[in-house]
This record gives C-alpha cells, sequence and structure tokens, in this order.
C-alpha cells in the first residue's frame, strides 16, 4: 500500500544488511585478529586502531591478504547488487503494467523540430516517418498558457472573494460584475489559444494504439540516443507541475544557469563551514589558563566523548540543511514537469554533496578548487591523496555511523508533526491537526533525501570495511534500525505518497556501484605506499570486475519501458490472444477526452482540477481524501 519506490527503499535496507553481514563475518572473525596479532603493534597505545590497518607495520606480509580482501569486497557487493536488480526487474514491469489507462500507451515527447508543433505534424511525424503504419491514436501538443493561466487566478479571486462576501450577508453585486467580465476574458484567451498554433511548444503527449509501440519509441528515441526528439514514460497526472511546462524557454536558459552556479556556489560555500566543524570540534591539549584545562585534567572520558562524538554530530546537522537549500534552487530556477523529478534530482545532488563532504572531505583539505585543479592536471595524484589522508580519519567515521542510530530515533518521533499537532490540536481538534501536519518536509524527509542519505550509509562501512573491519559492526546496527523505524513509518504513520516504480532504488544501486570505486583507489594507494607496486596492482585489478558488472547491469536492466517479453506475455499466451489485455485495450479505446490535457484549457462546464478549485473547494477535496486516507490507517492498524 505504501508504493514500489517504498517497499523498495525497504529492500535497499535490507539489501545493505547481507552485505554487511558477508563483510563482517571474515573481516570482524578474520582480518580484525590478524591485524592484532600479527600487524606489528604499529598504533602503540591507540587501543582503538588495534584491529585495523594502522596497527600493522609497513612492508608486512599480511597486505597481501588485504589484496585478496579487496578483490572480496568487490565481487560481494557487486554481485549482490545485480542478484538485486535481477529481482526487481519482474516487480517493475508489472508496475509498468499496472499503470493507469492513460499512462499505458503514453509518452512524453520533447525537442519536437521546427514545423512540427502541431497535432496532425506529430501524428505524421511518428506515424509515417517512424512506424509506416497508423500508431498514434491521440496527441497534445502543449501550448503557451500563461496569460491564461493569470486571467483564471484573477477569476479564481473573484469567486473567492463573493464567497466571503456571501458567508459575511454582503452585498456582491459589483463582485459578480467583476466575475462576468473576467469569465468573459478567460473564454475569449481560451478560445484564441485553442484556435492558433502560434502559442504552441515543441513539446507533446502522444497516444499510441498498442503499448508495443510506446516501448518501440521510447527505445529509439531516449535521450542517450541524441535523435532530433527525446521520449520518454509521462510522469503519472496528478504529479504534473503544469505552470512549469508552460516557461518561456528562453528565460528558462537562463534560469538554468543560475540555479546551476548556485548549486556549485554552495559547494566552495560549505566547505570552509565542514572545515571548522572538524577543527572546533575537538579539544586538544589546552593551556592551564583555558577554562577546559580542569574538565581536562578532571575528567578525561568527556574530553574523549567530546572528541568522538560532537564532529559527527555536527556534521550530520549541517549535511541535513542542504536538501532545505538544494529544493529551494531547484523550485525557484529548474523546470520540471513533474515533482517526482524533484526529488530524484535531490537524490542525486544530495548524495553528490554527501560523498564530498562526510567520505572525501579530509582528503579534500582546505581548498576544493585547489584539490580539483591538482587533480585534474595530475589524475593519479587522487590515489595518494586517498591513501595519505582517509586511513587516518577511521576514529571519525566509526563515530560518524554511531551517531547515525540516533538520526533513525529523531525520524521515528517525528518531532516536527508532534509540535504541530500539539499547536493545533486545542484549535481543531484532533483528526483536523492530524490532516493539518500531514505530510511530512518533503525536502528533508521525502524519498529523494532518505535514499541519498542512506546510500552514504552502505557506501562509508564499504570504503572503509578493510581499513576499520568494527566499521561493519556499528553499520549493521544502524540498518537493523533503520528497517524497523521505515517500516512503521511507511504502513502506520506517514501518508501515502507518489509512486515512481521504484527509480529511486535504482539510483541508489548505481550510486553505491560507482562510489565503490573510492574503496578500489584507496586501498591500491595503501598497498602501493605500504607493500610494493604488485600488492597495489592486485588489488586495482578488481576494477576491471567492477566494469564487467556495472556493463552488464547497463545493458540488461531497462527501467523506463517493458521489456518485448512480458509484452509478448500480455498480447498472446501460445497463441492465444490474453483476454484481460483485449479488456485493457477497449477501455483505453473507449475513453473519452485525452487525460494528458493542460487543465487551463477545459471549458468552465468540464471538471475543474485540483489547482483551479477554489480554496473552499480545494479544502473540502483534501479533507475528503484525508478522511479516507485515515480510515484505511485505523483499518490495518486494526488488522
Amino acid at each position: 500500500e505504501a508504493g514500489l519506490d517504498h517497499a523498495m527503499f525497504i529492500e535497499f535496507i535490507r539489501l545493505s544488511l547481507r552485505i554487511l553481514v558477508r563483510l563482517a563475518i571474515p573481516f570482524i572473525g578474520i582480518l580484525a585478529p590478524c591485524h592484532f596479532f600479527l600487524g606489528g603493534k604499529a598504533a602503540g597505545d591507540n587501543k582503538l586502531s588495534w584491529f585495523a590497518v594502522a596497527n600493522v607495520k609497513a612492508g608486512s606480509d599480511l597486505f597481501w591478504l588485504h589484496a585478496v580482501a579487496v578483490w572480496y569486497v568487490v565481487v560481494t557487493v557487486m554481485t549482490s547488487i545485480y542478484n538485486a536488480e535481477k529481482q526487481f526487474m519482474p516487480l517493475r514491469a508489472q508496475w509498468l503494467k499496472d499503470m493507469g489507462e492513460a499512462r499505458s500507451n503514453t509518452v512524453y515527447v520533447e525537442d519536437l523540430p521546427e514545423g512540427c508543433w502541431t497535432d496532425a505534424k506529430v501524428k505524421e511525424y511518428f506515424d509515417e516517418g517512424v512506424f509506416g503504419r497508423q500508431a498514434v491514436k491521440k496527441v497534445n501538443v502543449l501550448k503557451q498558457t500563461t496569460e491564461l493561466i493569470f486571467l483564471q487566478k484573477r477569476l479564481q479571486k473573484i469567486q473567492d472573494a463573493i464567497q466571503e462576501a456571501q458567508a459575511k450577508s454582503m452585498p456582491t453585486d459589483v463582485l459578480k460584475d467583476q466575475q462576468k467580465a473576467a469569465l468573459e476574458n478567460v473564454k475569449v484567451e481560451r478560445k484564441k489559444v485553442l484556435s492558433s498554433d502560434e502559442h504552441n511548444l515543441p513539446l507533446a503527449f502522444v497516444e499510441f494504439y498498442k503499448c508495443r509501440d510506446k516501448v518501440i519509441a521510447v527505445k529509439i528515441f531516449s535521450a542517450e540516443d541524441n535523435e532530433e526528439i527525446i521520449v520518454s514514460p509521462p510522469p503519472d497526472i496528478p504529479d504534473i507541475v503544469w505552470d512549469n511546462i508552460n516557461q518561456d524557454p528562453t528565460l528558462q536558459v537562463g534560469k538554468d544557469l543560475t540555479g546551476k552556479a548556485l548549486i556549485v556556489g554552495i559547494f566552495f560555500a560549505f566547505m570552509p563551514l565542514v572545515l571548522f566543524i572538524q577543527k572546533s570540534s575537538r579539544i586538544e591539549e589546552v593551556s592551564e589558563g583555558n577554562p577546559l584545562y580542569i574538565i581536562q585534567e578532571n575528567h578525561p572520558n568527556l574530553i574523549l566523548m567530546w572528541n568522538g562524538m560532537v564532529g559527527a554530530l555536527a556534521l550530520s546537522i549541517l549535511m541535513g540543511l542542504i536538501p532545505e537549500v538544494l529544493t529551494m534552487i531547484f523550485e525557484v530556477f529548474f523546470k520540471m514537469a513533474d515533482k517526482s523529478h524533484s526529488q530524484l534530482l535531490l537524490q542525486q545532488w544530495y548524495f553528490t554533496f554527501l560523498i564530498i563532504f562526510v567520505v572525501l572531505v579530509t582528503a579534500v583539505g582546505n581548498s576544493l578548487f585547489a584539490t580539483l585543479v591538482d587533480i585534474l592536471k595530475k589524475p593519479e595524484l587522487l590515489i595518494w591523496l586517498l591513501a595519505r589522508t582517509l586511513p587516518y580519519s577511521t576514529h571519525f567515521y566509526l563515530c560518524y555511523m554511531a551517531v547515525q542510530w540516533s538520526v533513525e530515533g529523531l525520524a521515528l518521533v517525528r518531532t516536527a508533526q508532534l509540535v504541530k499537532f500539539a499547536a493545533f490540536q486545542p484549535v481543531f481538534g484532533s483528526e483536523r491537526a492530524k490532516e493539518l501536519v500531514e505530510p511530512e518536509d518533503q525536502a528533508a524527509q521525502g524519498i529523494g533525501a532518505r535514499s541519498a542519505r542512506l546510500s552514504l550509509l552502505l557506501v562509508v562501512p564499504l570504503v572503509f570495511c578493510i581499513l576499520a573491519p568494527s566499521i561493519s559492526l556499528i553499520s549493521l546496527v544502524n540498518f537493523s534500525l533503520a528497517r524497523l523505524v521505515y517500516s512503521y513509518l511507511f504502513q502506520f504513520a506517514e501518508t501515502t505518497k507518489g509512486d515512481n516504480g521504484g527509480i529511486h532504488w535504482s539510483y541508489q544501486l548505481k550510486s553505491v556501484q560507482a562510489s565503490l570505486l573510492i574503496f578500489i583507489v584507496l586501498m591500491t594507494g595503501v598497498l602501493f605506499e605500504r607493500k610494493s607496486w604488485v600488492c597495489g596492482g592486485i588489488a586495482f585489478s578488481s576494477v576491471l570486475y567492477w566494469k564487467y558488472q556495472f556493463d552488464k547491469g547497463l545493458r540488461e536492466f531497462k527501467l523506463d519501458v517493458i521489456g518485448f517479453t512480458e509484452l509478448r506475455e500480455m498480447e498472446v499466451d501460445h497463441g492465444v490472444h490474453n483476454h484481460a489485455y483485449e479488456e485493457m485495450q477497449k477501455r483505453f479505446q473507449s475513453q473519452g477526452a485525452f487525460a494528458y490535457r493542460q487543465p487551463e484549457l477545459d471549458d468552465e462546464d468540464a471538471p475543474k482540477s485540483q489547482h483551479l478549485l477554489s480554496r473552499s473547494e480545494q479544502k473540502k477535496a483534501q479533507r475528503t481524501k484525508a478522511e479516507g486516507a485515515a480510515a484505511t490507517k485505523k483499518n490495518r492498524m486494526c488488522a
């Protein structure tokens, strides 16, 4: 009931647990004792490093075991991810089959060529130029309706004012005259837009007679193929942001550049903050005049606790602010045709931030820009940079993973909803207060930010699993808590969200696979520096298996379309037509107006779209929807 996206979010947690168990058993059971008994006591009195690579003297033959361990990690992770993707694809195919009638045979077309911006030309483009037969059922070329939307919003304000005046028993004659004039303006503008091709945009929704033709169109004109048009599966109708589609393409280019510049600026602006946290969160030897001297002398354990936890906690809090900032930039500067794209974009950028500011921050040093320039000049510098910095930061990452236990606890408490509910309950009552506090903040607690964060929490133990084997055990605890927390939240606490059919899961797996290269490069540098080039070369050769498995996954697993095998199963079963498929086709053909139509172009007598309802109508619709969801939750909890 929570949707495939949230189901696969839980499955990612289960996959992470399986991977960590497979790494923890040999590394804690074999590698850690080898570090302790055979390493040569290089760590000295640093007890936390006795079971880590820091306790192994340079030149030790134990590093040959580490080279084999690198291969073990790469094979384990890549094989586990491949098998997980293979098991997911039938679920994705079934989700694509079970799409609503409006989505199953429809595609979204972008970058239409000049002279092809009309319904007839688009139909001709596919029927004659692509398929050589009649394949297209309906076409809807989108139109520039900025002025029409402006007039409709003005009409809405007048209608809301009339309702308020009637509720207060005030005269409405003047307002009704204004309403009549505004309504006439809307009709004139709508007729103007519909009757003229000058308002057409290079965008269209195209519905085919057969799902097979949709699959072919998406495969031929995917964004990766660099064709003259881009064809992709359509977003879910409720998720479409029609106002964004109407934006001026020329103006949008400038806004896109501004948005990207701001994101790059955030990268450089956050670096000093992260470095400040790293330096100021540790209390080293202090002089007698310092007020902390008394604590250092009398309570050394407090100092150790401060040094271990405060930096990791502060960094977690700082990273928690990034989704809010990124979401504001996306909403203001980027053109996103549907809401789900915002969550995916947030996941991609947020994960990039987390990798740089959590995993690589030690290697980056004081200047992100200077480090990037040096690496571009000498790419091999990256190996030595990671090898000479990250191994000395394992204690910080042990603490960082432990701090994440509290983050799962805060997610379970739902502090923001609790505070809002306590404030609204005395005024509106329990039921209405519950409606007002939902949903949770989709910037920080949406599927995008959560997926990025969980990906990081798997990447960190993978990167340091050999350098500090105990991090696998700490991470196992974290994912076990996450398994309980999010299963409860999705089933019993949070409202049902839009579903993209597991696309966030797929990006999580690709993120983990890409981040595994950091582990390979890091261990290659460590073995180069502490043993020999041959030992490092054995570790680095694991990139060949990584490349093989990564490319294999890209070839075999396509998310956007149903495979032809599944299509044949839908259409024909051993020469007998699938009656369910035929019934589905009949329902498509009996469908009335094209579902993917801009709502502002509908007549006044047609059903209103949600964003064109008056405020009172919107509240009534939302209340009805919330009551139905609450009843479903209650029945589920009773069961």
